[in-house]
């Protein structure tokens, strides 16, 4: 609780240049980054050939070189370092021509994730529906990605939004809803 505390002090306080808040944010919180980018890289690249040390530090320089970043608080830089997380594993996908790219699993089973039996989706596709879904609601797309991307629990994502579990719990199921009708869409 103190690092929360520290990060939203920092946040707030509107003292560090935008340079010194992420160079900060990524000194106090990288390892639980990384923990949880491990945790995220083992269900999409089992053969480990994208280490979770990469992926951090490909999120801290496309944070660190943002024009304008004007992080808010703890949730909005969680909310924006998912994305750059996504983004980053989406341009390798789409960088390469073959279906096993980087050794990065193309189908994901969203099973975990969505309760629903055997589900399966193709990552691109899960990622222009989460573009779609952001159209829609752009809160629902950060608790998907907060969900997807990071593993947060609903309680950890009630949390970070200063909401009760079970409002984000009906968010929740709201998000996937539209997001497994987009999907189906495609």
């Amino acid at each position: 609780m103190q690092i929360n505390t520290e990060i939203t002090h920092l946040l707030e306080s509107g003292k560090y240049s935008q340079k010194e808040n992420v160079d900060t944010l990524f000194d106090l919180l990288y390892s639980e980054i990384k923990k949880i980018a491990s945790g995220q890289l083992n269900k999409l690249n089992p053969d480990h050939s994208i280490s979770p040390t990469v992926l951090v530090n490909e999120c801290y320089l496309k944070l660190n070189v943002a024009k304008q970043l004007n992080l808010k608080n703890r949730k909005h830089f969680y909310c924006i370092a998912a994305k750059c997380m996504r983004f980053y594993l989406m341009d390798l996908l789409k960088s390469q021509g073959s279906q096993k790219r980087e050794g990065i699993d193309t189908m994901l089973s969203l099973s975990k994730l969505t309760g629903e039996d055997k589900l399966e989706v193709e990552l691109l596709s899960l990622d222009e529906a989460i573009n779609a879904l952001e159209q829609i609601d752009e809160k629902l797309s950060r608790i998907v990605e907060l969900r997807f991307y990071w593993g947060f629990s609903l309680d950890e994502i009630a949390s970070l939004f200063e909401t009760n579990k079970n409002k984000i719990y009906q968010q929740w199921l709201m998000a996937k809803s539209l997001l497994l009708n987009l999907i189906q869409e495609k």
